[in-house]
């Protein structure tokens, strides 16, 4: 769960699926499917996703979560 957790914060953080997958060397439908499951496992949406705009938003709970990790620590 902790892999899921960075890679969320860091589609926050570039505010972009795409992007995030490039800044943690996973591709874009692995992060998704990270995020998605964390979602499952949470039992709640992390993210509103806006497919017509490509843009997504964090819910403003998380907010805090935002720069506490990353995926540049990499083991």
């Amino acid at each position: 769960m902790i892999w899921q957790i960075r890679y969320f914060q860091s589609v926050i953080r570039n505010n972009s699926f795409s992007e995030a997958a490039e800044e943690c060397h996973i591709s874009q439908s692995a992060i998704s499917q990270q995020v998605q499951a964390l979602e499952r496992e949470l039992g709640f949406d992390l993210l509103e996703r806006k497919f017509c705009t490509q843009k997504i938003w964090k819910k403003p709970v998380f907010s805090s979560l935002e720069d506490k990790g990353s995926c540049r620590w990499r083991v």
